[in-house]
């Protein structure tokens, strides 16, 4: 069986971190991963996996003949679409190919702006010539039925999931990542992780910060991820005199060894299709400090495996990581029942599901 996953880009972002698990983990023996990013400029998270280019600039309608060019090319079984321009895009190369679609929506049929709304429309006009229909989240197939008019029968919920063994890491890494970040062995670290970006709520985290820093002085910040607001939320640090508390890591492919220098994680997202970053966080041991956007009320639950903020603003977000730095054991409680819970999202579940879905097109 050939697959062609066709996404935006290969940038920073859920989706992206989805399609490397999928392509690089599989779906079984006989199975081949194609990659084709429509924008192969910003290509930041590499795949072990053979990638498919063509030097066209965004827009360009040769990118959606190229997708017809490489089913007949590669004599491709399915065409799997991730994200939006690639989802519009497979769906009218169905018309010109003989590969079954599935299209695997990992948010943007929620997102408010004119491309998702444009998205939207199309997707409702071509929904049919969807073979099959992947929603990261139960929050997201609710989405896809009342906004795109899906039958309920037609969506699969395939949560994401993570390399859970990848995040076990030892003591001795936490103390040798420490010492190259410059943190001390007693400083408690808070953390964000995550595209720096306005609907991931980092600003929020940013602005929380010199609210901790009133009332403790040990504590230690990171803030690990690339995106449009990096200059901004630096240049805050400096205005408000805490530049020396936090260290901007930038994009990092190790973040197993960032996790590990970690006690708490603040997640927040002003909107979440599922989360992959406090999956990681779990897997790690790093207590969480979470909105309760739907997505993430999925796997977290308030007082089991995460504080989840009474208002997703700078000074709930402020009360709820006091409370776990002043309370070591219901942060150790939160630590062990995260890490258990994540256990279940293990790599292998989701490679089975969508071997499932696979079987069901007629293409193992």
């Amino acid at each position: 069986m050939r697959i062609l996953h066709v996404i935006g880009s290969l940038g920073l972002g859920g989706a992206q971190v989805c399609l490397k698990q999928i392509a690089e983990y599989g779906c079984g023996d006989g199975v081949k991963h194609y990659i084709y990013p429509l924008r192969s400029k910003k290509n930041l998270i590499s795949i072990n996996a053979e990638i498919l280019t063509k030097p066209y600039r965004n827009y360009d309608l040769r990118k959606f003949f190229a997708i017809i060019k490489f089913c007949r090319q590669y004599e491709i079984d399915v065409l799997h679409a991730h994200l939006e321009k690639p989802v519009i895009g497979c769906l009218l190369a169905s018309f010109f190919c003989k590969a079954k679609i599935v299209v695997h929506e990992h948010g943007p049929v929620c997102r408010k702006n004119l491309r998702c709304g444009i998205y939207r429309f199309l997707f409702r006009l071509l929904q049919n010539r969807a073979d099959a229909v992947v929603a990261v989240s139960e929050n997201i197939k609710g989405e896809l039925v009342k906004r795109i008019g899906l039958d309920e029968s037609k969506v699969s919920v395939v949560y994401n999931s993570i390399d859970w063994k990848r995040f076990q890491v030892g003591v001795n890494v936490r103390s040798e990542q420490r010492k190259m970040l410059g943190i001390g062995d007693g400083q408690f670290v808070v953390g964000y992780f995550g595209r720096l970006n306005s609907v991931k709520g980092v600003d929020l985290f940013l602005k929380a910060i010199p609210l901790l820093l009133r009332q403790r002085n040990d504590i230690a910040f990171i803030v690990a991820g690339a995106g449009p607001m990096l200059a901004e939320l630096k240049q805050y640090s400096i205005d408000n005199n805490f530049a020396d508390k936090v260290n901007f890591t930038g994009f990092r492919e190790d973040m197993e060894n960032v996790y590990a220098v970690s006690d708490v994680a603040v997640v927040p997202s002003r909107q979440e299709p599922f989360g992959i970053a406090a999956l990681e966080c779990m897997a790690s041991g790093v207590g969480i400090v979470s909105s309760g956007v739907d997505g993430l009320g999925e796997f977290l639950v308030d007082g089991q495996t995460a504080l989840i903020t009474k208002g997703n603003n700078p000074e709930s977000i402020y009360q709820s990581v006091l409370t776990l730095i002043d309370n070591a054991e219901l942060l150790r409680a939160i630590q062990t029942n995260a890490l258990k819970e994540s256990k279940k999202f293990g790599v292998e579940t989701q490679m089975k599901q969508l071997n499932e879905i696979y079987s069901g097109l007629g293409c193992v």
